[in-house]
């Protein structure tokens, strides 16, 4: 949207008044003023959280460093029920083309075919529980293959990640 933006601003520009463009210069330097500070001071995760309210961001960046150590870099992983920026900072491949939570909650047959991909024969090297298993999977399935098939090896801000048993 930023070039959009920078057309209309344009257009605005060369059609204002030039009596007015002392107090819009003015406007817009106060608001730059006080929004600069913040965002060169805020780290990335803060500025996300702050942007969307999912306070899963702000934990993001240490899910993925986890993930990094447990997963050999051509090792899938897995994260409950998605979350794309975990996947990101881990820089390892995801189990399921399900980045998002929105499409794993309402395309039919998504939340089942990522705990047939738990339950296969080339599983996830780790898995993290970013959301509740039963949130989508309410039989419990995927929680049993977790208990039987998984090693609980680290928490982060309260969220549990798991490793593929030897």
């Amino acid at each position: 949207l930023l070039p959009f933006g920078a057309v209309a601003a344009g257009v605005a520009w060369a059609r204002m008044p030039r009596r007015v463009l002392p107090a819009v210069v003015a406007g817009v330097a106060v608001l730059a003023a006080g929004w600069v500070p913040y965002l060169t001071t805020s780290s990335p995760a803060q500025l996300g959280v702050d942007a969307t309210g999912d306070l899963r961001l702000a934990s993001a960046e240490g899910i993925g460093q986890e993930l990094a150590e447990l997963a050999d870099p051509d090792e899938r992983v897995l994260v409950v029920w998605a979350a794309a920026s975990v996947y990101a900072y881990a820089g390892r491949e995801p189990a399921t083309p399900y980045l998002w939570f929105r499409p794993v909650r309402y395309i039919d047959g998504a939340s089942e075919a990522i705990v047939d991909e738990v339950a296969g024969f080339d599983p996830p090297a780790a898995i993290v529980l970013a959301q509740p298993p039963a949130l989508l999977d309410p039989g419990g399935e995927l929680s049993r293959l977790l208990e039987r098939r998984y090693l609980r090896e680290a928490t982060v801000d309260g969220i549990p990640i798991y490793a593929l048993r030897e």
